[in-house]
């Protein structure tokens, strides 16, 4: 038996504007998904599955005559609305265990650009990778344009050890998938300088990141940039949550001691705090109080794992 983990993601800033080439940020957090591949011949490959079928085509295998085996994945606590990243999840850990199972084990950057190209295929073509290169690498890592227009490489770079996340799960049923059309089929704003505020803000955040500046600050400049964008571009992309964890979260934001920002392109909420000024527990009692669903993650810097 072949076992793959992964952890999950949050995609931190570039939601939605990197799947059009923009710099983005993501991080891989707990809870780590877990998934088991066994040779078993009465058991048939889960066909009907196109995360499935596009894994095996990456490692080289033929999706018209997949092998006997069987897979079990999954986290141990449900993860749906809490923007974790559960697809890119499961297929970066498919095809790292598939790989090893067919004496081509993957990993690092190659794990990466063959776990990217089952996750765009089973997803219609759509994806930037950021979600995928978090899962195969861990930690924090960057995707920067490419200037020949490809996918770009990612890089890794430090996550503050004091920057606590809390994540307040989405209210919505509507998936990350929904979502994403809908931008896709958005027309182009006419002003473009909501955007390019935005990119020069995740770029200040990525420049933060590396040499350890002001991150706390950065994050909450690109939410408000964000929210700038959402307005004249999508305007019901915006998390249906963020209004009630603004108010709840205002006395530390006002302090300086957090900030509040959407999570990816799902609709899942973030408060990143400094935990030398704030705990976890205290942010967690407050949206509590409101009535909002939350949970603290833990940055992962180890990245998918493969044994046996």
């Amino acid at each position: 038996m072949i076992r793959a983990s992964t952890p999950g993601k949050l995609v931190v800033a570039g939601a939605f504007v990197v799947l059009d080439g923009a710099p983005g940020i993501g991080l891989a957090v707990s809870p780590r998904l877990g998934l088991a591949l066994s040779e078993d011949s009465a058991t048939s490959w889960p066909a009907a599955d196109p995360f499935a079928r596009a894994a095996l085509r990456a490692v080289g295998l033929d999706p018209a005559h997949p092998p006997s085996l069987a897979v079990r994945s999954g986290f141990p606590m449900p993860v749906a609305g809490w923007s974790l990243g559960s697809s890119a999840a499961h297929v970066t850990a498919l095809v790292a265990a598939l790989s090893r199972w067919s004496g081509r084990a993957l990993a690092g950057d190659d794990l990466v650009r063959a776990a990217r190209e089952a996750h765009r295929e089973a997803q219609g073509g759509v994806g930037s990778g950021l979600d995928v290169a978090c899962c195969a690498l861990g930690g924090a890592v960057v995707l920067l344009p490419d200037a020949g227009g490809g996918p770009s490489a990612p890089r890794r770079l430090c996550w503050p050890d004091g920057l606590g996340v809390v994540v307040v799960r989405s209210p919505s049923s509507e998936g990350t998938p929904d979502r994403v059309r809908r931008y896709l089929q958005a027309p182009a704003p006419a002003d473009a300088g909501p955007l390019t505020r935005l990119v020069a803000a995740i770029g200040a955040l990525i420049e933060a990141l590396a040499t350890g500046a002001d991150v706390l600050g950065a994050l909450a400049e690109v939410g408000i940039r964000e929210g700038e964008w959402s307005a004249a571009t999508v305007p019901d992309l915006a998390p249906e949550a963020l209004p009630a964890v603004s108010t709840a979260a205002a006395p530390f934001v006002a302090r300086g001691d957090a900030s509040v920002k959407s999570l990816g392109a799902g609709d899942a909420v973030g408060v990143f705090l400094d935990r030398d000024r704030l705990s976890e527990g205290e942010v967690l009692e407050a949206l509590a109080r409101a009535g909002l669903d939350a949970r603290a993650v833990a940055p992962d810097v180890v990245g998918t794992v493969v044994t046996g």
